[in-house]
Formats: structure tokens, sequence, C-alpha cells
């Protein structure tokens, strides 16, 4: 199991200085908007997935210097070898590495596996696919280790066939694109399914468990007709993609479909709903990672309050207490005491610093 036991960050965005030690259950860190609460998750999120994790490098910066640092020590909890994750943005340049070794985003993400949840994921059940698509490769990357060359492979030949779709040219190229896609697809499918056929019954059971009262199901879509071959399903919409420029079914297409209570849910739950069922999406694909790696992945729930009521606010926190993860929170609020135990760290964030205010021991 893989535990941060230390995070350091130096000018990025709102935190100047700082230098976290966390518990190896949940941490909780409150203060008001912008004190540096999401700088802080997002300095977790660097640890685990590399510079690729801002899509601007210098807009992260804080006003310190011309440069910033995220340091962590990310422990393994089973016989406590530490691996040093250091990433730095200077000058132009850009350093990712472990232990001193330069590592690529795959390598950050195995040695760190991390789930995180911040507000623009919260709209996870009327959001298009790809907001839950990405917790399909997520947790399939993981799993199975054989997806992500599957994955790369087929990305590029979805590159290469909405290429030529978009040049409007019919003929044996497209075909030939469309005959390596269809294949890439089908091995892709193959292997994403495998994962995704044991978390789906958990979504329900985390559904439940945080919606208590409600009946619900959810099913996976590989993103074409699954009664018949990609390739027969490509030939026939070769007419259309030709028109829109773009391959409209395949794996990229994937979804999962959630229905409450007989009816689709889609359009037929408030904000809170919808924020507790992307919860329950994360807990459930991280249960089947955890029951792949022998560990859970760590956790970290950005603004985790915001939309929820005291009631599920704290069902939600009792849950992640239950179990047994590494979970950081963030919020605006001191967490109220019913809601944290021995196992909790608090932490206050104000001005972009981060000092250890108590344990819920204390």
């Amino acid at each position: 199991m893989s535990l941060v036991s230390r995070i350091e960050a130096y000018n990025l965005r709102a935190l100047a200085n700082v230098v976290v030690e966390p518990g190896p259950r949940v941490s909780f860190f409150y203060g008001d908007n912008g004190a540096g609460k999401t700088s802080l998750a997002e300095a977790l999120l660097f640890a685990s997935r590399g510079c690729g994790a801002a899509p601007r490098l210098r807009e992260v910066m804080g006003p310190a210097a011309s440069s910033w640092r995220v340091t962590a020590e990310v422990r393994d909890a089973r016989d406590g070898i530490a691996r040093i994750h250091r990433l730095a943005f200077s000058e132009g340049q850009r350093v990712q590495e472990i232990n001193g070794r330069r590592a690529t985003n795959v390598e950050l993400a195995r040695s760190l596996p991390l789930g995180e949840l911040s507000p623009p994921q919260h709209a996870m059940i009327n959001a298009p696919s790809g907001a839950r698509l990405r917790w399909i490769n997520w947790c399939a990357f993981h799993v199975e280790p054989t997806f992500y060359p599957l994955w790369l492979d087929f990305r590029r030949c979805l590159k290469q066939r909405n290429a030529v779709l978009r040049k409007n040219v019919p003929g044996p190229t497209l075909r030939a694109w469309t005959h390596r896609l269809a294949a890439a697809g089908e091995r892709l499918n193959t292997v994403r399914w495998r994962s995704v056929v044991e978390w789906v019954p958990l979504l329900r059971e985390e559904l439940e468990t945080l919606q208590a009262g409600d009946d619900w199901s959810v099913e996976f879509r590989p993103g074409w007709d699954a009664g018949r071959p990609l390739d027969e399903q490509l030939d026939q919409d070769i007419d259309a993609d030709l028109r829109l420029g773009t391959t409209r079914h395949g794996p990229h297409r994937a979804d999962i479909r959630i229905g409450r209570n007989g009816r689709a849910a889609r359009r037929h739950v408030s904000r809170g709903e919808e924020k507790l069922g992307a919860i329950a999406l994360l807990l459930a694909v991280s249960r089947r990672i955890q029951v792949s790696l022998g560990s859970w992945p760590v956790l970290v729930f950005d603004d985790l309050s915001a939309e929820l009521s005291r009631t599920a606010r704290l069902r939600v926190l009792a849950r992640l207490a239950a179990i047994g993860a590494q979970v950081f929170v963030t919020g605006h609020e001191k967490p109220e005491r019913g809601s944290i135990n021995d196992a909790t760290s608090v932490f206050h964030v104000e001005h972009g610093h981060v000092e250890r205010e108590s344990d819920a021991a204390c």
C-alpha cells in the first residue's frame, strides 16, 4: 500500500513553501477560499500523474519566483521503503523523477495510484460520457497490465482514421484504418471489460450505501452495439462518419448508464445526489483496484462538503473512515466532531500556509 508520508510544495499557486506530514488515514484540510486547499490537492495530483496534470505549467506558478516544486515521500506501508517523487518547473524546463531518476507519467502513476475528485468532476451522472470513461480507463490502467499499450494503439488508429475521414476521401486507405481500428478496439474492449464487470456491481453497492432507500441499476456500454462486431458497425457507419469527419462508434464512446428506481437517473437527480454518485463511482473503482493491487489507492476529495447536506456529508465521511484508505479531504469549515475519529488528522490552511491543528484524539 502506497502512502504519502510527506508532501512539500514551493511556490505552487497559493502555497509559498509548505511541508505537510499527513496521517495514514483521513487528513482533513480546511480554510477560506483562496487559502491554498485546492493547491495542495493539485500538488498531490502532480506527485501521482506528473507535469501533464497541468495544461500550462507556468499558470500554476506562485508569485515568489520563476519556478515551482513539488516533492512527495511515498512509503510502502508493508516494508516502510520510501520513494521520493520530485516534480519541478523552472525557466521553461521541467523535471519529474523518482529517487533522482527520470520518471514518466506512467511510472509515477504506478508508484502512487491516486484517485481525485474535484468540483469539475462532481457532475458525473448528467455530464457527457467522457466524465465517466476516465474512471473506466483509470481502473483498467491499474488492474489490467495490457490495458495501457492497447489503449495507446487504439488511440493511434483512431487518430489516423479520423484524419482520413476529415479529408473525405473514401477508398483503400480508409478501409485499412477501419480494419485496424476495429481490431484494436475489440482487443481494448476485451481487456477493459475484465475490470468493468467486477466494479459495476460495486458501484451499485456504493450508490445504495450513500443514497439509501433508492434502487439503483448500472449498465456498461462498450461504445457500439455489443451484439455485433465493431468492424461491422464501422462499415455501416462509413458514409455518416465521412460526412461528420469523425468516428462515431468504438471504445472511445464507452459509457456506463445509471438508473434509479426503474428510470434513467440522468436529469432526475439534484446536484447533491449527483455528487454522491461521483463519490460512489470513485469508491467503486478504487475497491476494484484494491482487490487487484492488494491496497487502496490514495483518495483526494477537494471541496467535499459543497452541495451536500449535513446528513449526506456525515455519511460520506463515515464511509471514508471505514474503508482504511489514505484519504485527503478539503473543505471550507472545520469538520464537525461527529465526522472525525482517532485516525483523523486535521489541518488549517490560511494564506498559503498549512498548520496541523489537532487530531481527533486531542
